[in-house]
């Protein structure tokens, strides 16, 4: 991973798709830190969807995620730079619904200013990627740049993480946040598109993007931020929260000098026993049981989530992070009706967590 970095310090971290830009807590703030107000620039569905609404519903959710960890890797982080970034994506991408060129890509055939110098490379290497990113030069760069043989595998650029994750990268090696914080919408198309073809659909996109109120002013909390996740949406689907909540956690502190484990509840608990109700005990409870059941996840996923942006720092401890954790399970339960429900289910329900669960001093208090 390379060298370590005191925490509180930025770094570069090297995984490939993910975020590289990552911020390690602090254990003892200054006084400016302290009642320093910081901008993070986050998108959100419903921004989204405001600036792209020609975008589908699952398209939307497919990139959200991607695109907020590739603001933060690549400091596209003030309302100007995310909002050109988001015009000049909108458009290359037709709303997100393309990262391959319609074209067959022959129009690239023998262009060595690419690198398409063997026969075939046109079509092989034509533009992919949220930002269409073309021709064998730039596809090996990036390649290399995340250690990824995208020569031999041109087509992995149509991954999402990978598709959002160049097009900041693109975004970066053109130097356009300088652009962007001009304002210089032609600046940033004529280094995209090499002319200014669609710059009337990017405006467009462009005013969309400024009018979606990007990038929220909060204080910060002694330094520690963690992502924000939609748990209510999550949770419709199943335990993903808990995973991401885990894997957030990961990227976010893989930099840091002192040795730093995610809360242990995110897997050992929340994902283990989630996915046990769901696989297990579900398919045993009645109609009304399978309710409660459904709501019972969301409950837990929400108010952990609520839990975690009120106080960030709870994740610094396994310890306190279970107590918490434990603390919302009878009101989450009992929220979803478990006091009407029959003595079958209550059994099947009671029945789930291991023996060992019911005999930590924990699970009763």
């Amino acid at each position: 991973m390379g060298d370590k970095v005191p925490a509180g310090k930025s770094c570069q971290v090297p995984i490939s798709s993910k975020p590289t830009q990552t911020f390690c807590p602090i254990t003892k703030p200054t006084k400016n830190e302290e009642t320093e107000k910081k901008v993070e620039c986050y998108l959100t569905e419903e921004q989204l969807k405001k600036i792209m609404p020609y975008a589908t519903d699952i398209n939307i959710k497919k990139y959200l995620t991607p695109i907020n960890y590739t603001l933060k890797k690549y400091e596209i982080n003030t309302p100007l730079r995310v909002a050109h970034f988001l015009a000049q994506l909108a458009h290359e991408s037709g709303s997100l619904n393309y990262v391959r060129e319609i074209a067959n890509g022959t129009a690239y055939e023998g262009r060595k200013d690419l690198g398409n110098t063997e026969p075939g490379d046109g079509p092989r290497f034509k533009g992919r990627g949220l930002i269409q990113l073309t021709g064998r030069a730039n596809y090996k760069k990036y390649g290399d740049s995340i250690n990824a043989d995208l020569v031999s595998n041109p087509e992995n650029l149509e991954n999402p993480d990978l598709a959002t994750d160049v097009a900041g990268w693109f975004w970066n090696e053109r130097k356009l946040n300088p652009l962007a914080d001009q304002d210089d919408i032609e600046g940033i198309t004529r280094k995209i598109n090499g002319g200014t073809n669609g710059l009337k659909d990017r405006e467009e996109y462009l005013k969309k993007a400024k009018n979606a109120k990007l990038c929220e002013e909060k204080n910060s909390t002694n330094g520690i931020t963690v992502t924000r996740f939609n748990a209510g949406e999550l949770c419709k689907s199943g335990c993903s929260y808990y995973q991401k909540r885990h894997d957030d956690y990961v990227f976010r502190h893989s930099c840091c000098e002192s040795k730093s484990s995610p809360p242990d509840y995110y897997l050992d608990y929340g994902l283990k026993y989630c996915e046990k109700f769901t696989r297990e005990t579900y398919p045993k409870l009645s109609p009304e049981g399978q309710q409660w059941l459904k709501k019972a996840r969301c409950n837990l996923q929400i108010m952990m989530e609520k839990g975690l942006q009120n106080k960030p720092e709870l994740e610094s401890s396994s310890e306190k992070f279970r107590k918490f954790a434990f603390n919302t399970h009878p009101k989450a339960y009992l929220d979803a009706g478990l006091a009407d429900l029959s003595p079958k289910d209550w059994f099947y329900i009671s029945t789930t967590p291991e023996l060992k669960e019911w005999l930590k001093l924990e699970t009763w208090q």
